[in-house]
């Protein structure tokens, strides 16, 4: 790789973890704390409901953010890969594989809404089969966010804030 091709990569690295850092600002911290109730399972619901634009483009800011994250494994390989080969190789694997997991985790935290969201889905199951589809889906986007933290380590969590 020549000088002018991997200065054009470290450009365009830093200007999808700017485009990161927005996204995630706003898809991982602003709208969950604006739509969020802690213990509050009723008011979250009415919250969601009453803002599915706002909701919906918390998704639109994950799914810019995993586009991101995809590309900035692809060029950080490249990047790297004149320094160690393998290391680079290997650093590409976890971060696709948290890339991965973080996908597999907004699943579940977009399913946790979805009875909320979505009015055919209320009114085919029962208020305590929505209220354990909430909780349980929760739950299991904690463990991916624990997942998350461990294959990809500091610089995603950098990237959210």
């Amino acid at each position: 790789m020549n000088a002018g091709t991997a200065q054009q990569y470290a450009r365009w690295t830093g200007i999808l973890y700017l485009i990161t850092i927005v996204a995630g600002g706003w898809g991982e911290s602003h709208v969950p704390n604006t739509l969020l109730l802690a213990k509050d399972l009723a008011g979250t619901a009415q919250r969601v409901a009453s803002s599915v634009g706002l909701f919906r483009s918390s998704f639109a800011a994950y799914l810019i953010e995993a586009a991101c994250d995809i590309t900035l494994n692809v060029l950080l390989y490249a990047l790297l890969r004149p320094v160690s080969r393998n290391l680079s190789l290997l650093a590409a694997c976890f971060g696709l594989m948290g890339t991965a997991v973080f996908a597999a985790g907004e699943m579940f935290y977009f399913a946790a809404a979805l009875p909320a969201v979505d009015a055919d889905v209320a009114r085919v199951i029962s208020p305590e089969a929505k209220a354990s589809l909430t909780i349980s889906a929760s739950r299991s986007t904690d463990t991916a966010s624990a997942s998350l933290l461990c294959s990809m380590g500091p610089r995603r969590r950098c990237a959210d804030i």
